[in-house]
């Protein structure tokens, strides 16, 4: 079994039991009896233990796979969904451009029609009147 703490994977009691599905006072007393390979995750004394996951697949063979594929279905439900979610904002992205694209060409009209009407109100003579005869 390796134990080298660069090679193995260090879970938290947490996680290790969520991972083989017992509880984290199960996880701990195996470490404190020593059937699970643990170490602190610092010098304090009351720093966290990490576990081995090594060990804990040695320990609990067919809960760590469990476990694994319980990971594995929520990871792979987390990406589905947010890929459903991309999907829906491209599609939001898209219907917005469609109206910006909307607006634009409305604007672009109403600014010819403002720039011809300007041109007609400037080539018509300017008729005085006084203002009483309005």
């Amino acid at each position: 079994m390796d134990t080298d703490p660069d090679k193995v994977e260090w879970l938290t009691i947490r996680e290790a039991a969520t991972r083989v599905d017992k509880s984290a006072k199960t996880i701990r007393r195996a470490v404190t009896a020593g059937t699970i390979v643990g170490q602190r995750s610092g010098d304090a004394k009351n720093a966290p233990w990490l576990v081995s996951s090594v060990s804990l697949a040695d320990q609990y063979p067919s809960s760590t796979q469990e476990g694994t594929a319980s990971v594995l279905a929520e990871q792979l439900s987390t990406a589905l969904q947010m890929m459903s979610d991309a999907n829906t904002q491209a599609m939001e992205a898209t219907e917005r451009a469609a109206i910006a694209e909307t607006v634009a060409r409305h604007l672009r009209e109403a600014i010819a029609d403002l720039r011809d009407q300007l041109e007609t109100a400037q080539a018509e003579p300017q008729k005085r009147r006084g203002w009483w005869r309005r």
